[in-house]
């Protein structure tokens, strides 16, 4: 019985403290609104948040009046204001509602999403400070965030209508693995377990005003495993799941890795190791455990969609055939043996 695994790697064009309030003197009175968007890259590339799905975003602001805002030298940072957004329209929460002082004032927004977690994701800001945002990849795939960064809106006036467009990108990078046969087959391929490995940055912190198109984080790597999928059930229980043509997304909707970016394929880098453990099932037999070990040397950037795809070849001559041939006894030969001493 033959078996053949090809793999591929395919990258999806992608699509993912408490501050001093400050009191700003309004001239005209006119609330600040804000809306919200996926930019046209995370739309197209299979992100996991889409702007329709988007809810709530949290916004960090600035007024500096005449001054173009500074790094170095920041002042009147607002503790974060909470949008509840539908569609992409946003309506600031009462308590955090905040209002342009004339049409020339500037200020300056920096927001993020989703809100903080404990020991997964943490925002931290004050006066003079940039804030960041520190995120700590969960082993766990389900408890795994889609951490979304806006483009920083700096030196803003109040323009024709008063609102804010505040462009979202990922944070992370998304990966599944994808397993199918290429054709009908007699055997039931039955994975039982897929898992990748690795030198992974596990902890990175961004800092939200120095983010543009593509998130750079100030990351950490340790040695981690992520388990997409295990079935510990025989070929032949009810339990099992054959593969078939159609195939089977192991991350399901929500079983993504959400990694912080990280490149396998840099020069001196250890590559992630993809693991598969799988039997087969035909006539009546069931095979013994098969594991498959592969490398995996892409680099995972934020913002973008990847796939590890397996493919079980069944080819076309593939069946155990047998050929049955009986010879002539011939001429009877006798050999005498005698014991060793």
């Amino acid at each position: 019985m033959k078996k053949v695994i090809l793999f591929s790697a395919i990258a999806l064009a992608a699509a993912v403290s408490c501050t001093k309030s400050e009191v700003v003197d309004t001239k005209f009175n006119e609330q600040i609104g804000f809306e919200t968007y996926l930019g046209r890259d995370a739309q197209t590339k299979a992100a996991v948040v889409t702007t329709d799905d988007l809810t709530q975003v949290f916004v960090y602001g600035y007024y500096t009046g005449t001054e173009k805002w500074s790094a170095e030298s920041q002042a009147n940072l607002w503790s974060p204001m909470t949008l509840a957004c539908d569609k992409g329209a946003c309506t600031v929460a009462k308590e955090d509602v905040r209002y342009w002082a004339n049409d020339s004032d500037l200020y300056t927004f920096l927001a993020y999403a989703p809100a903080t977690v404990e020991n997964v994701l943490t925002v931290a800001a004050e006066n003079g400070k940039n804030p960041t945002l520190t995120y700590n990849v969960p082993s766990t795939l389900t408890d795994q965030k889609d951490v979304l960064y806006a483009v920083p809106q700096k030196d803003r006036t109040k323009g024709e209508n008063g609102t804010v467009a505040l462009e979202m990108k990922h944070a992370l990078a998304r990966l599944t693995v994808k397993a199918k046969v290429n054709a009908e087959t007699p055997f039931a391929y039955n994975v039982k377990s897929v898992a990748i490995s690795g030198n992974f940055n596990t902890t990175g912190t961004l800092v939200l005003a120095e983010q543009a198109d593509a998130a750079v984080w100030t990351a950490t790597p340790a040695a981690a495993t992520y388990t997409f999928y295990t079935n510990n059930a025989a070929a032949t229980d009810e339990a099992a799941t054959p593969l078939t043509t159609a195939g089977v997304d192991y991350a399901g909707t929500d079983n993504y890795l959400m990694m912080i970016p990280t490149d396998f394929s840099a020069e001196g880098a250890e590559a992630a190791k993809l693991t598969v453990v799988y039997s087969t099932y035909a006539g009546g037999i069931e095979s013994r455990d098969y594991t498959k070990e592969f490398e995996v040397a892409t680099e995972f950037e934020a913002g973008k969609a990847y796939a590890i795809s397996l493919e079980f070849i069944q080819a076309e001559n593939n069946e155990i055939k047998f050929s049955v041939n009986v010879t002539d006894w011939g001429t009877e030969t006798t050999t005498t043996i005698s014991p060793a001493n």
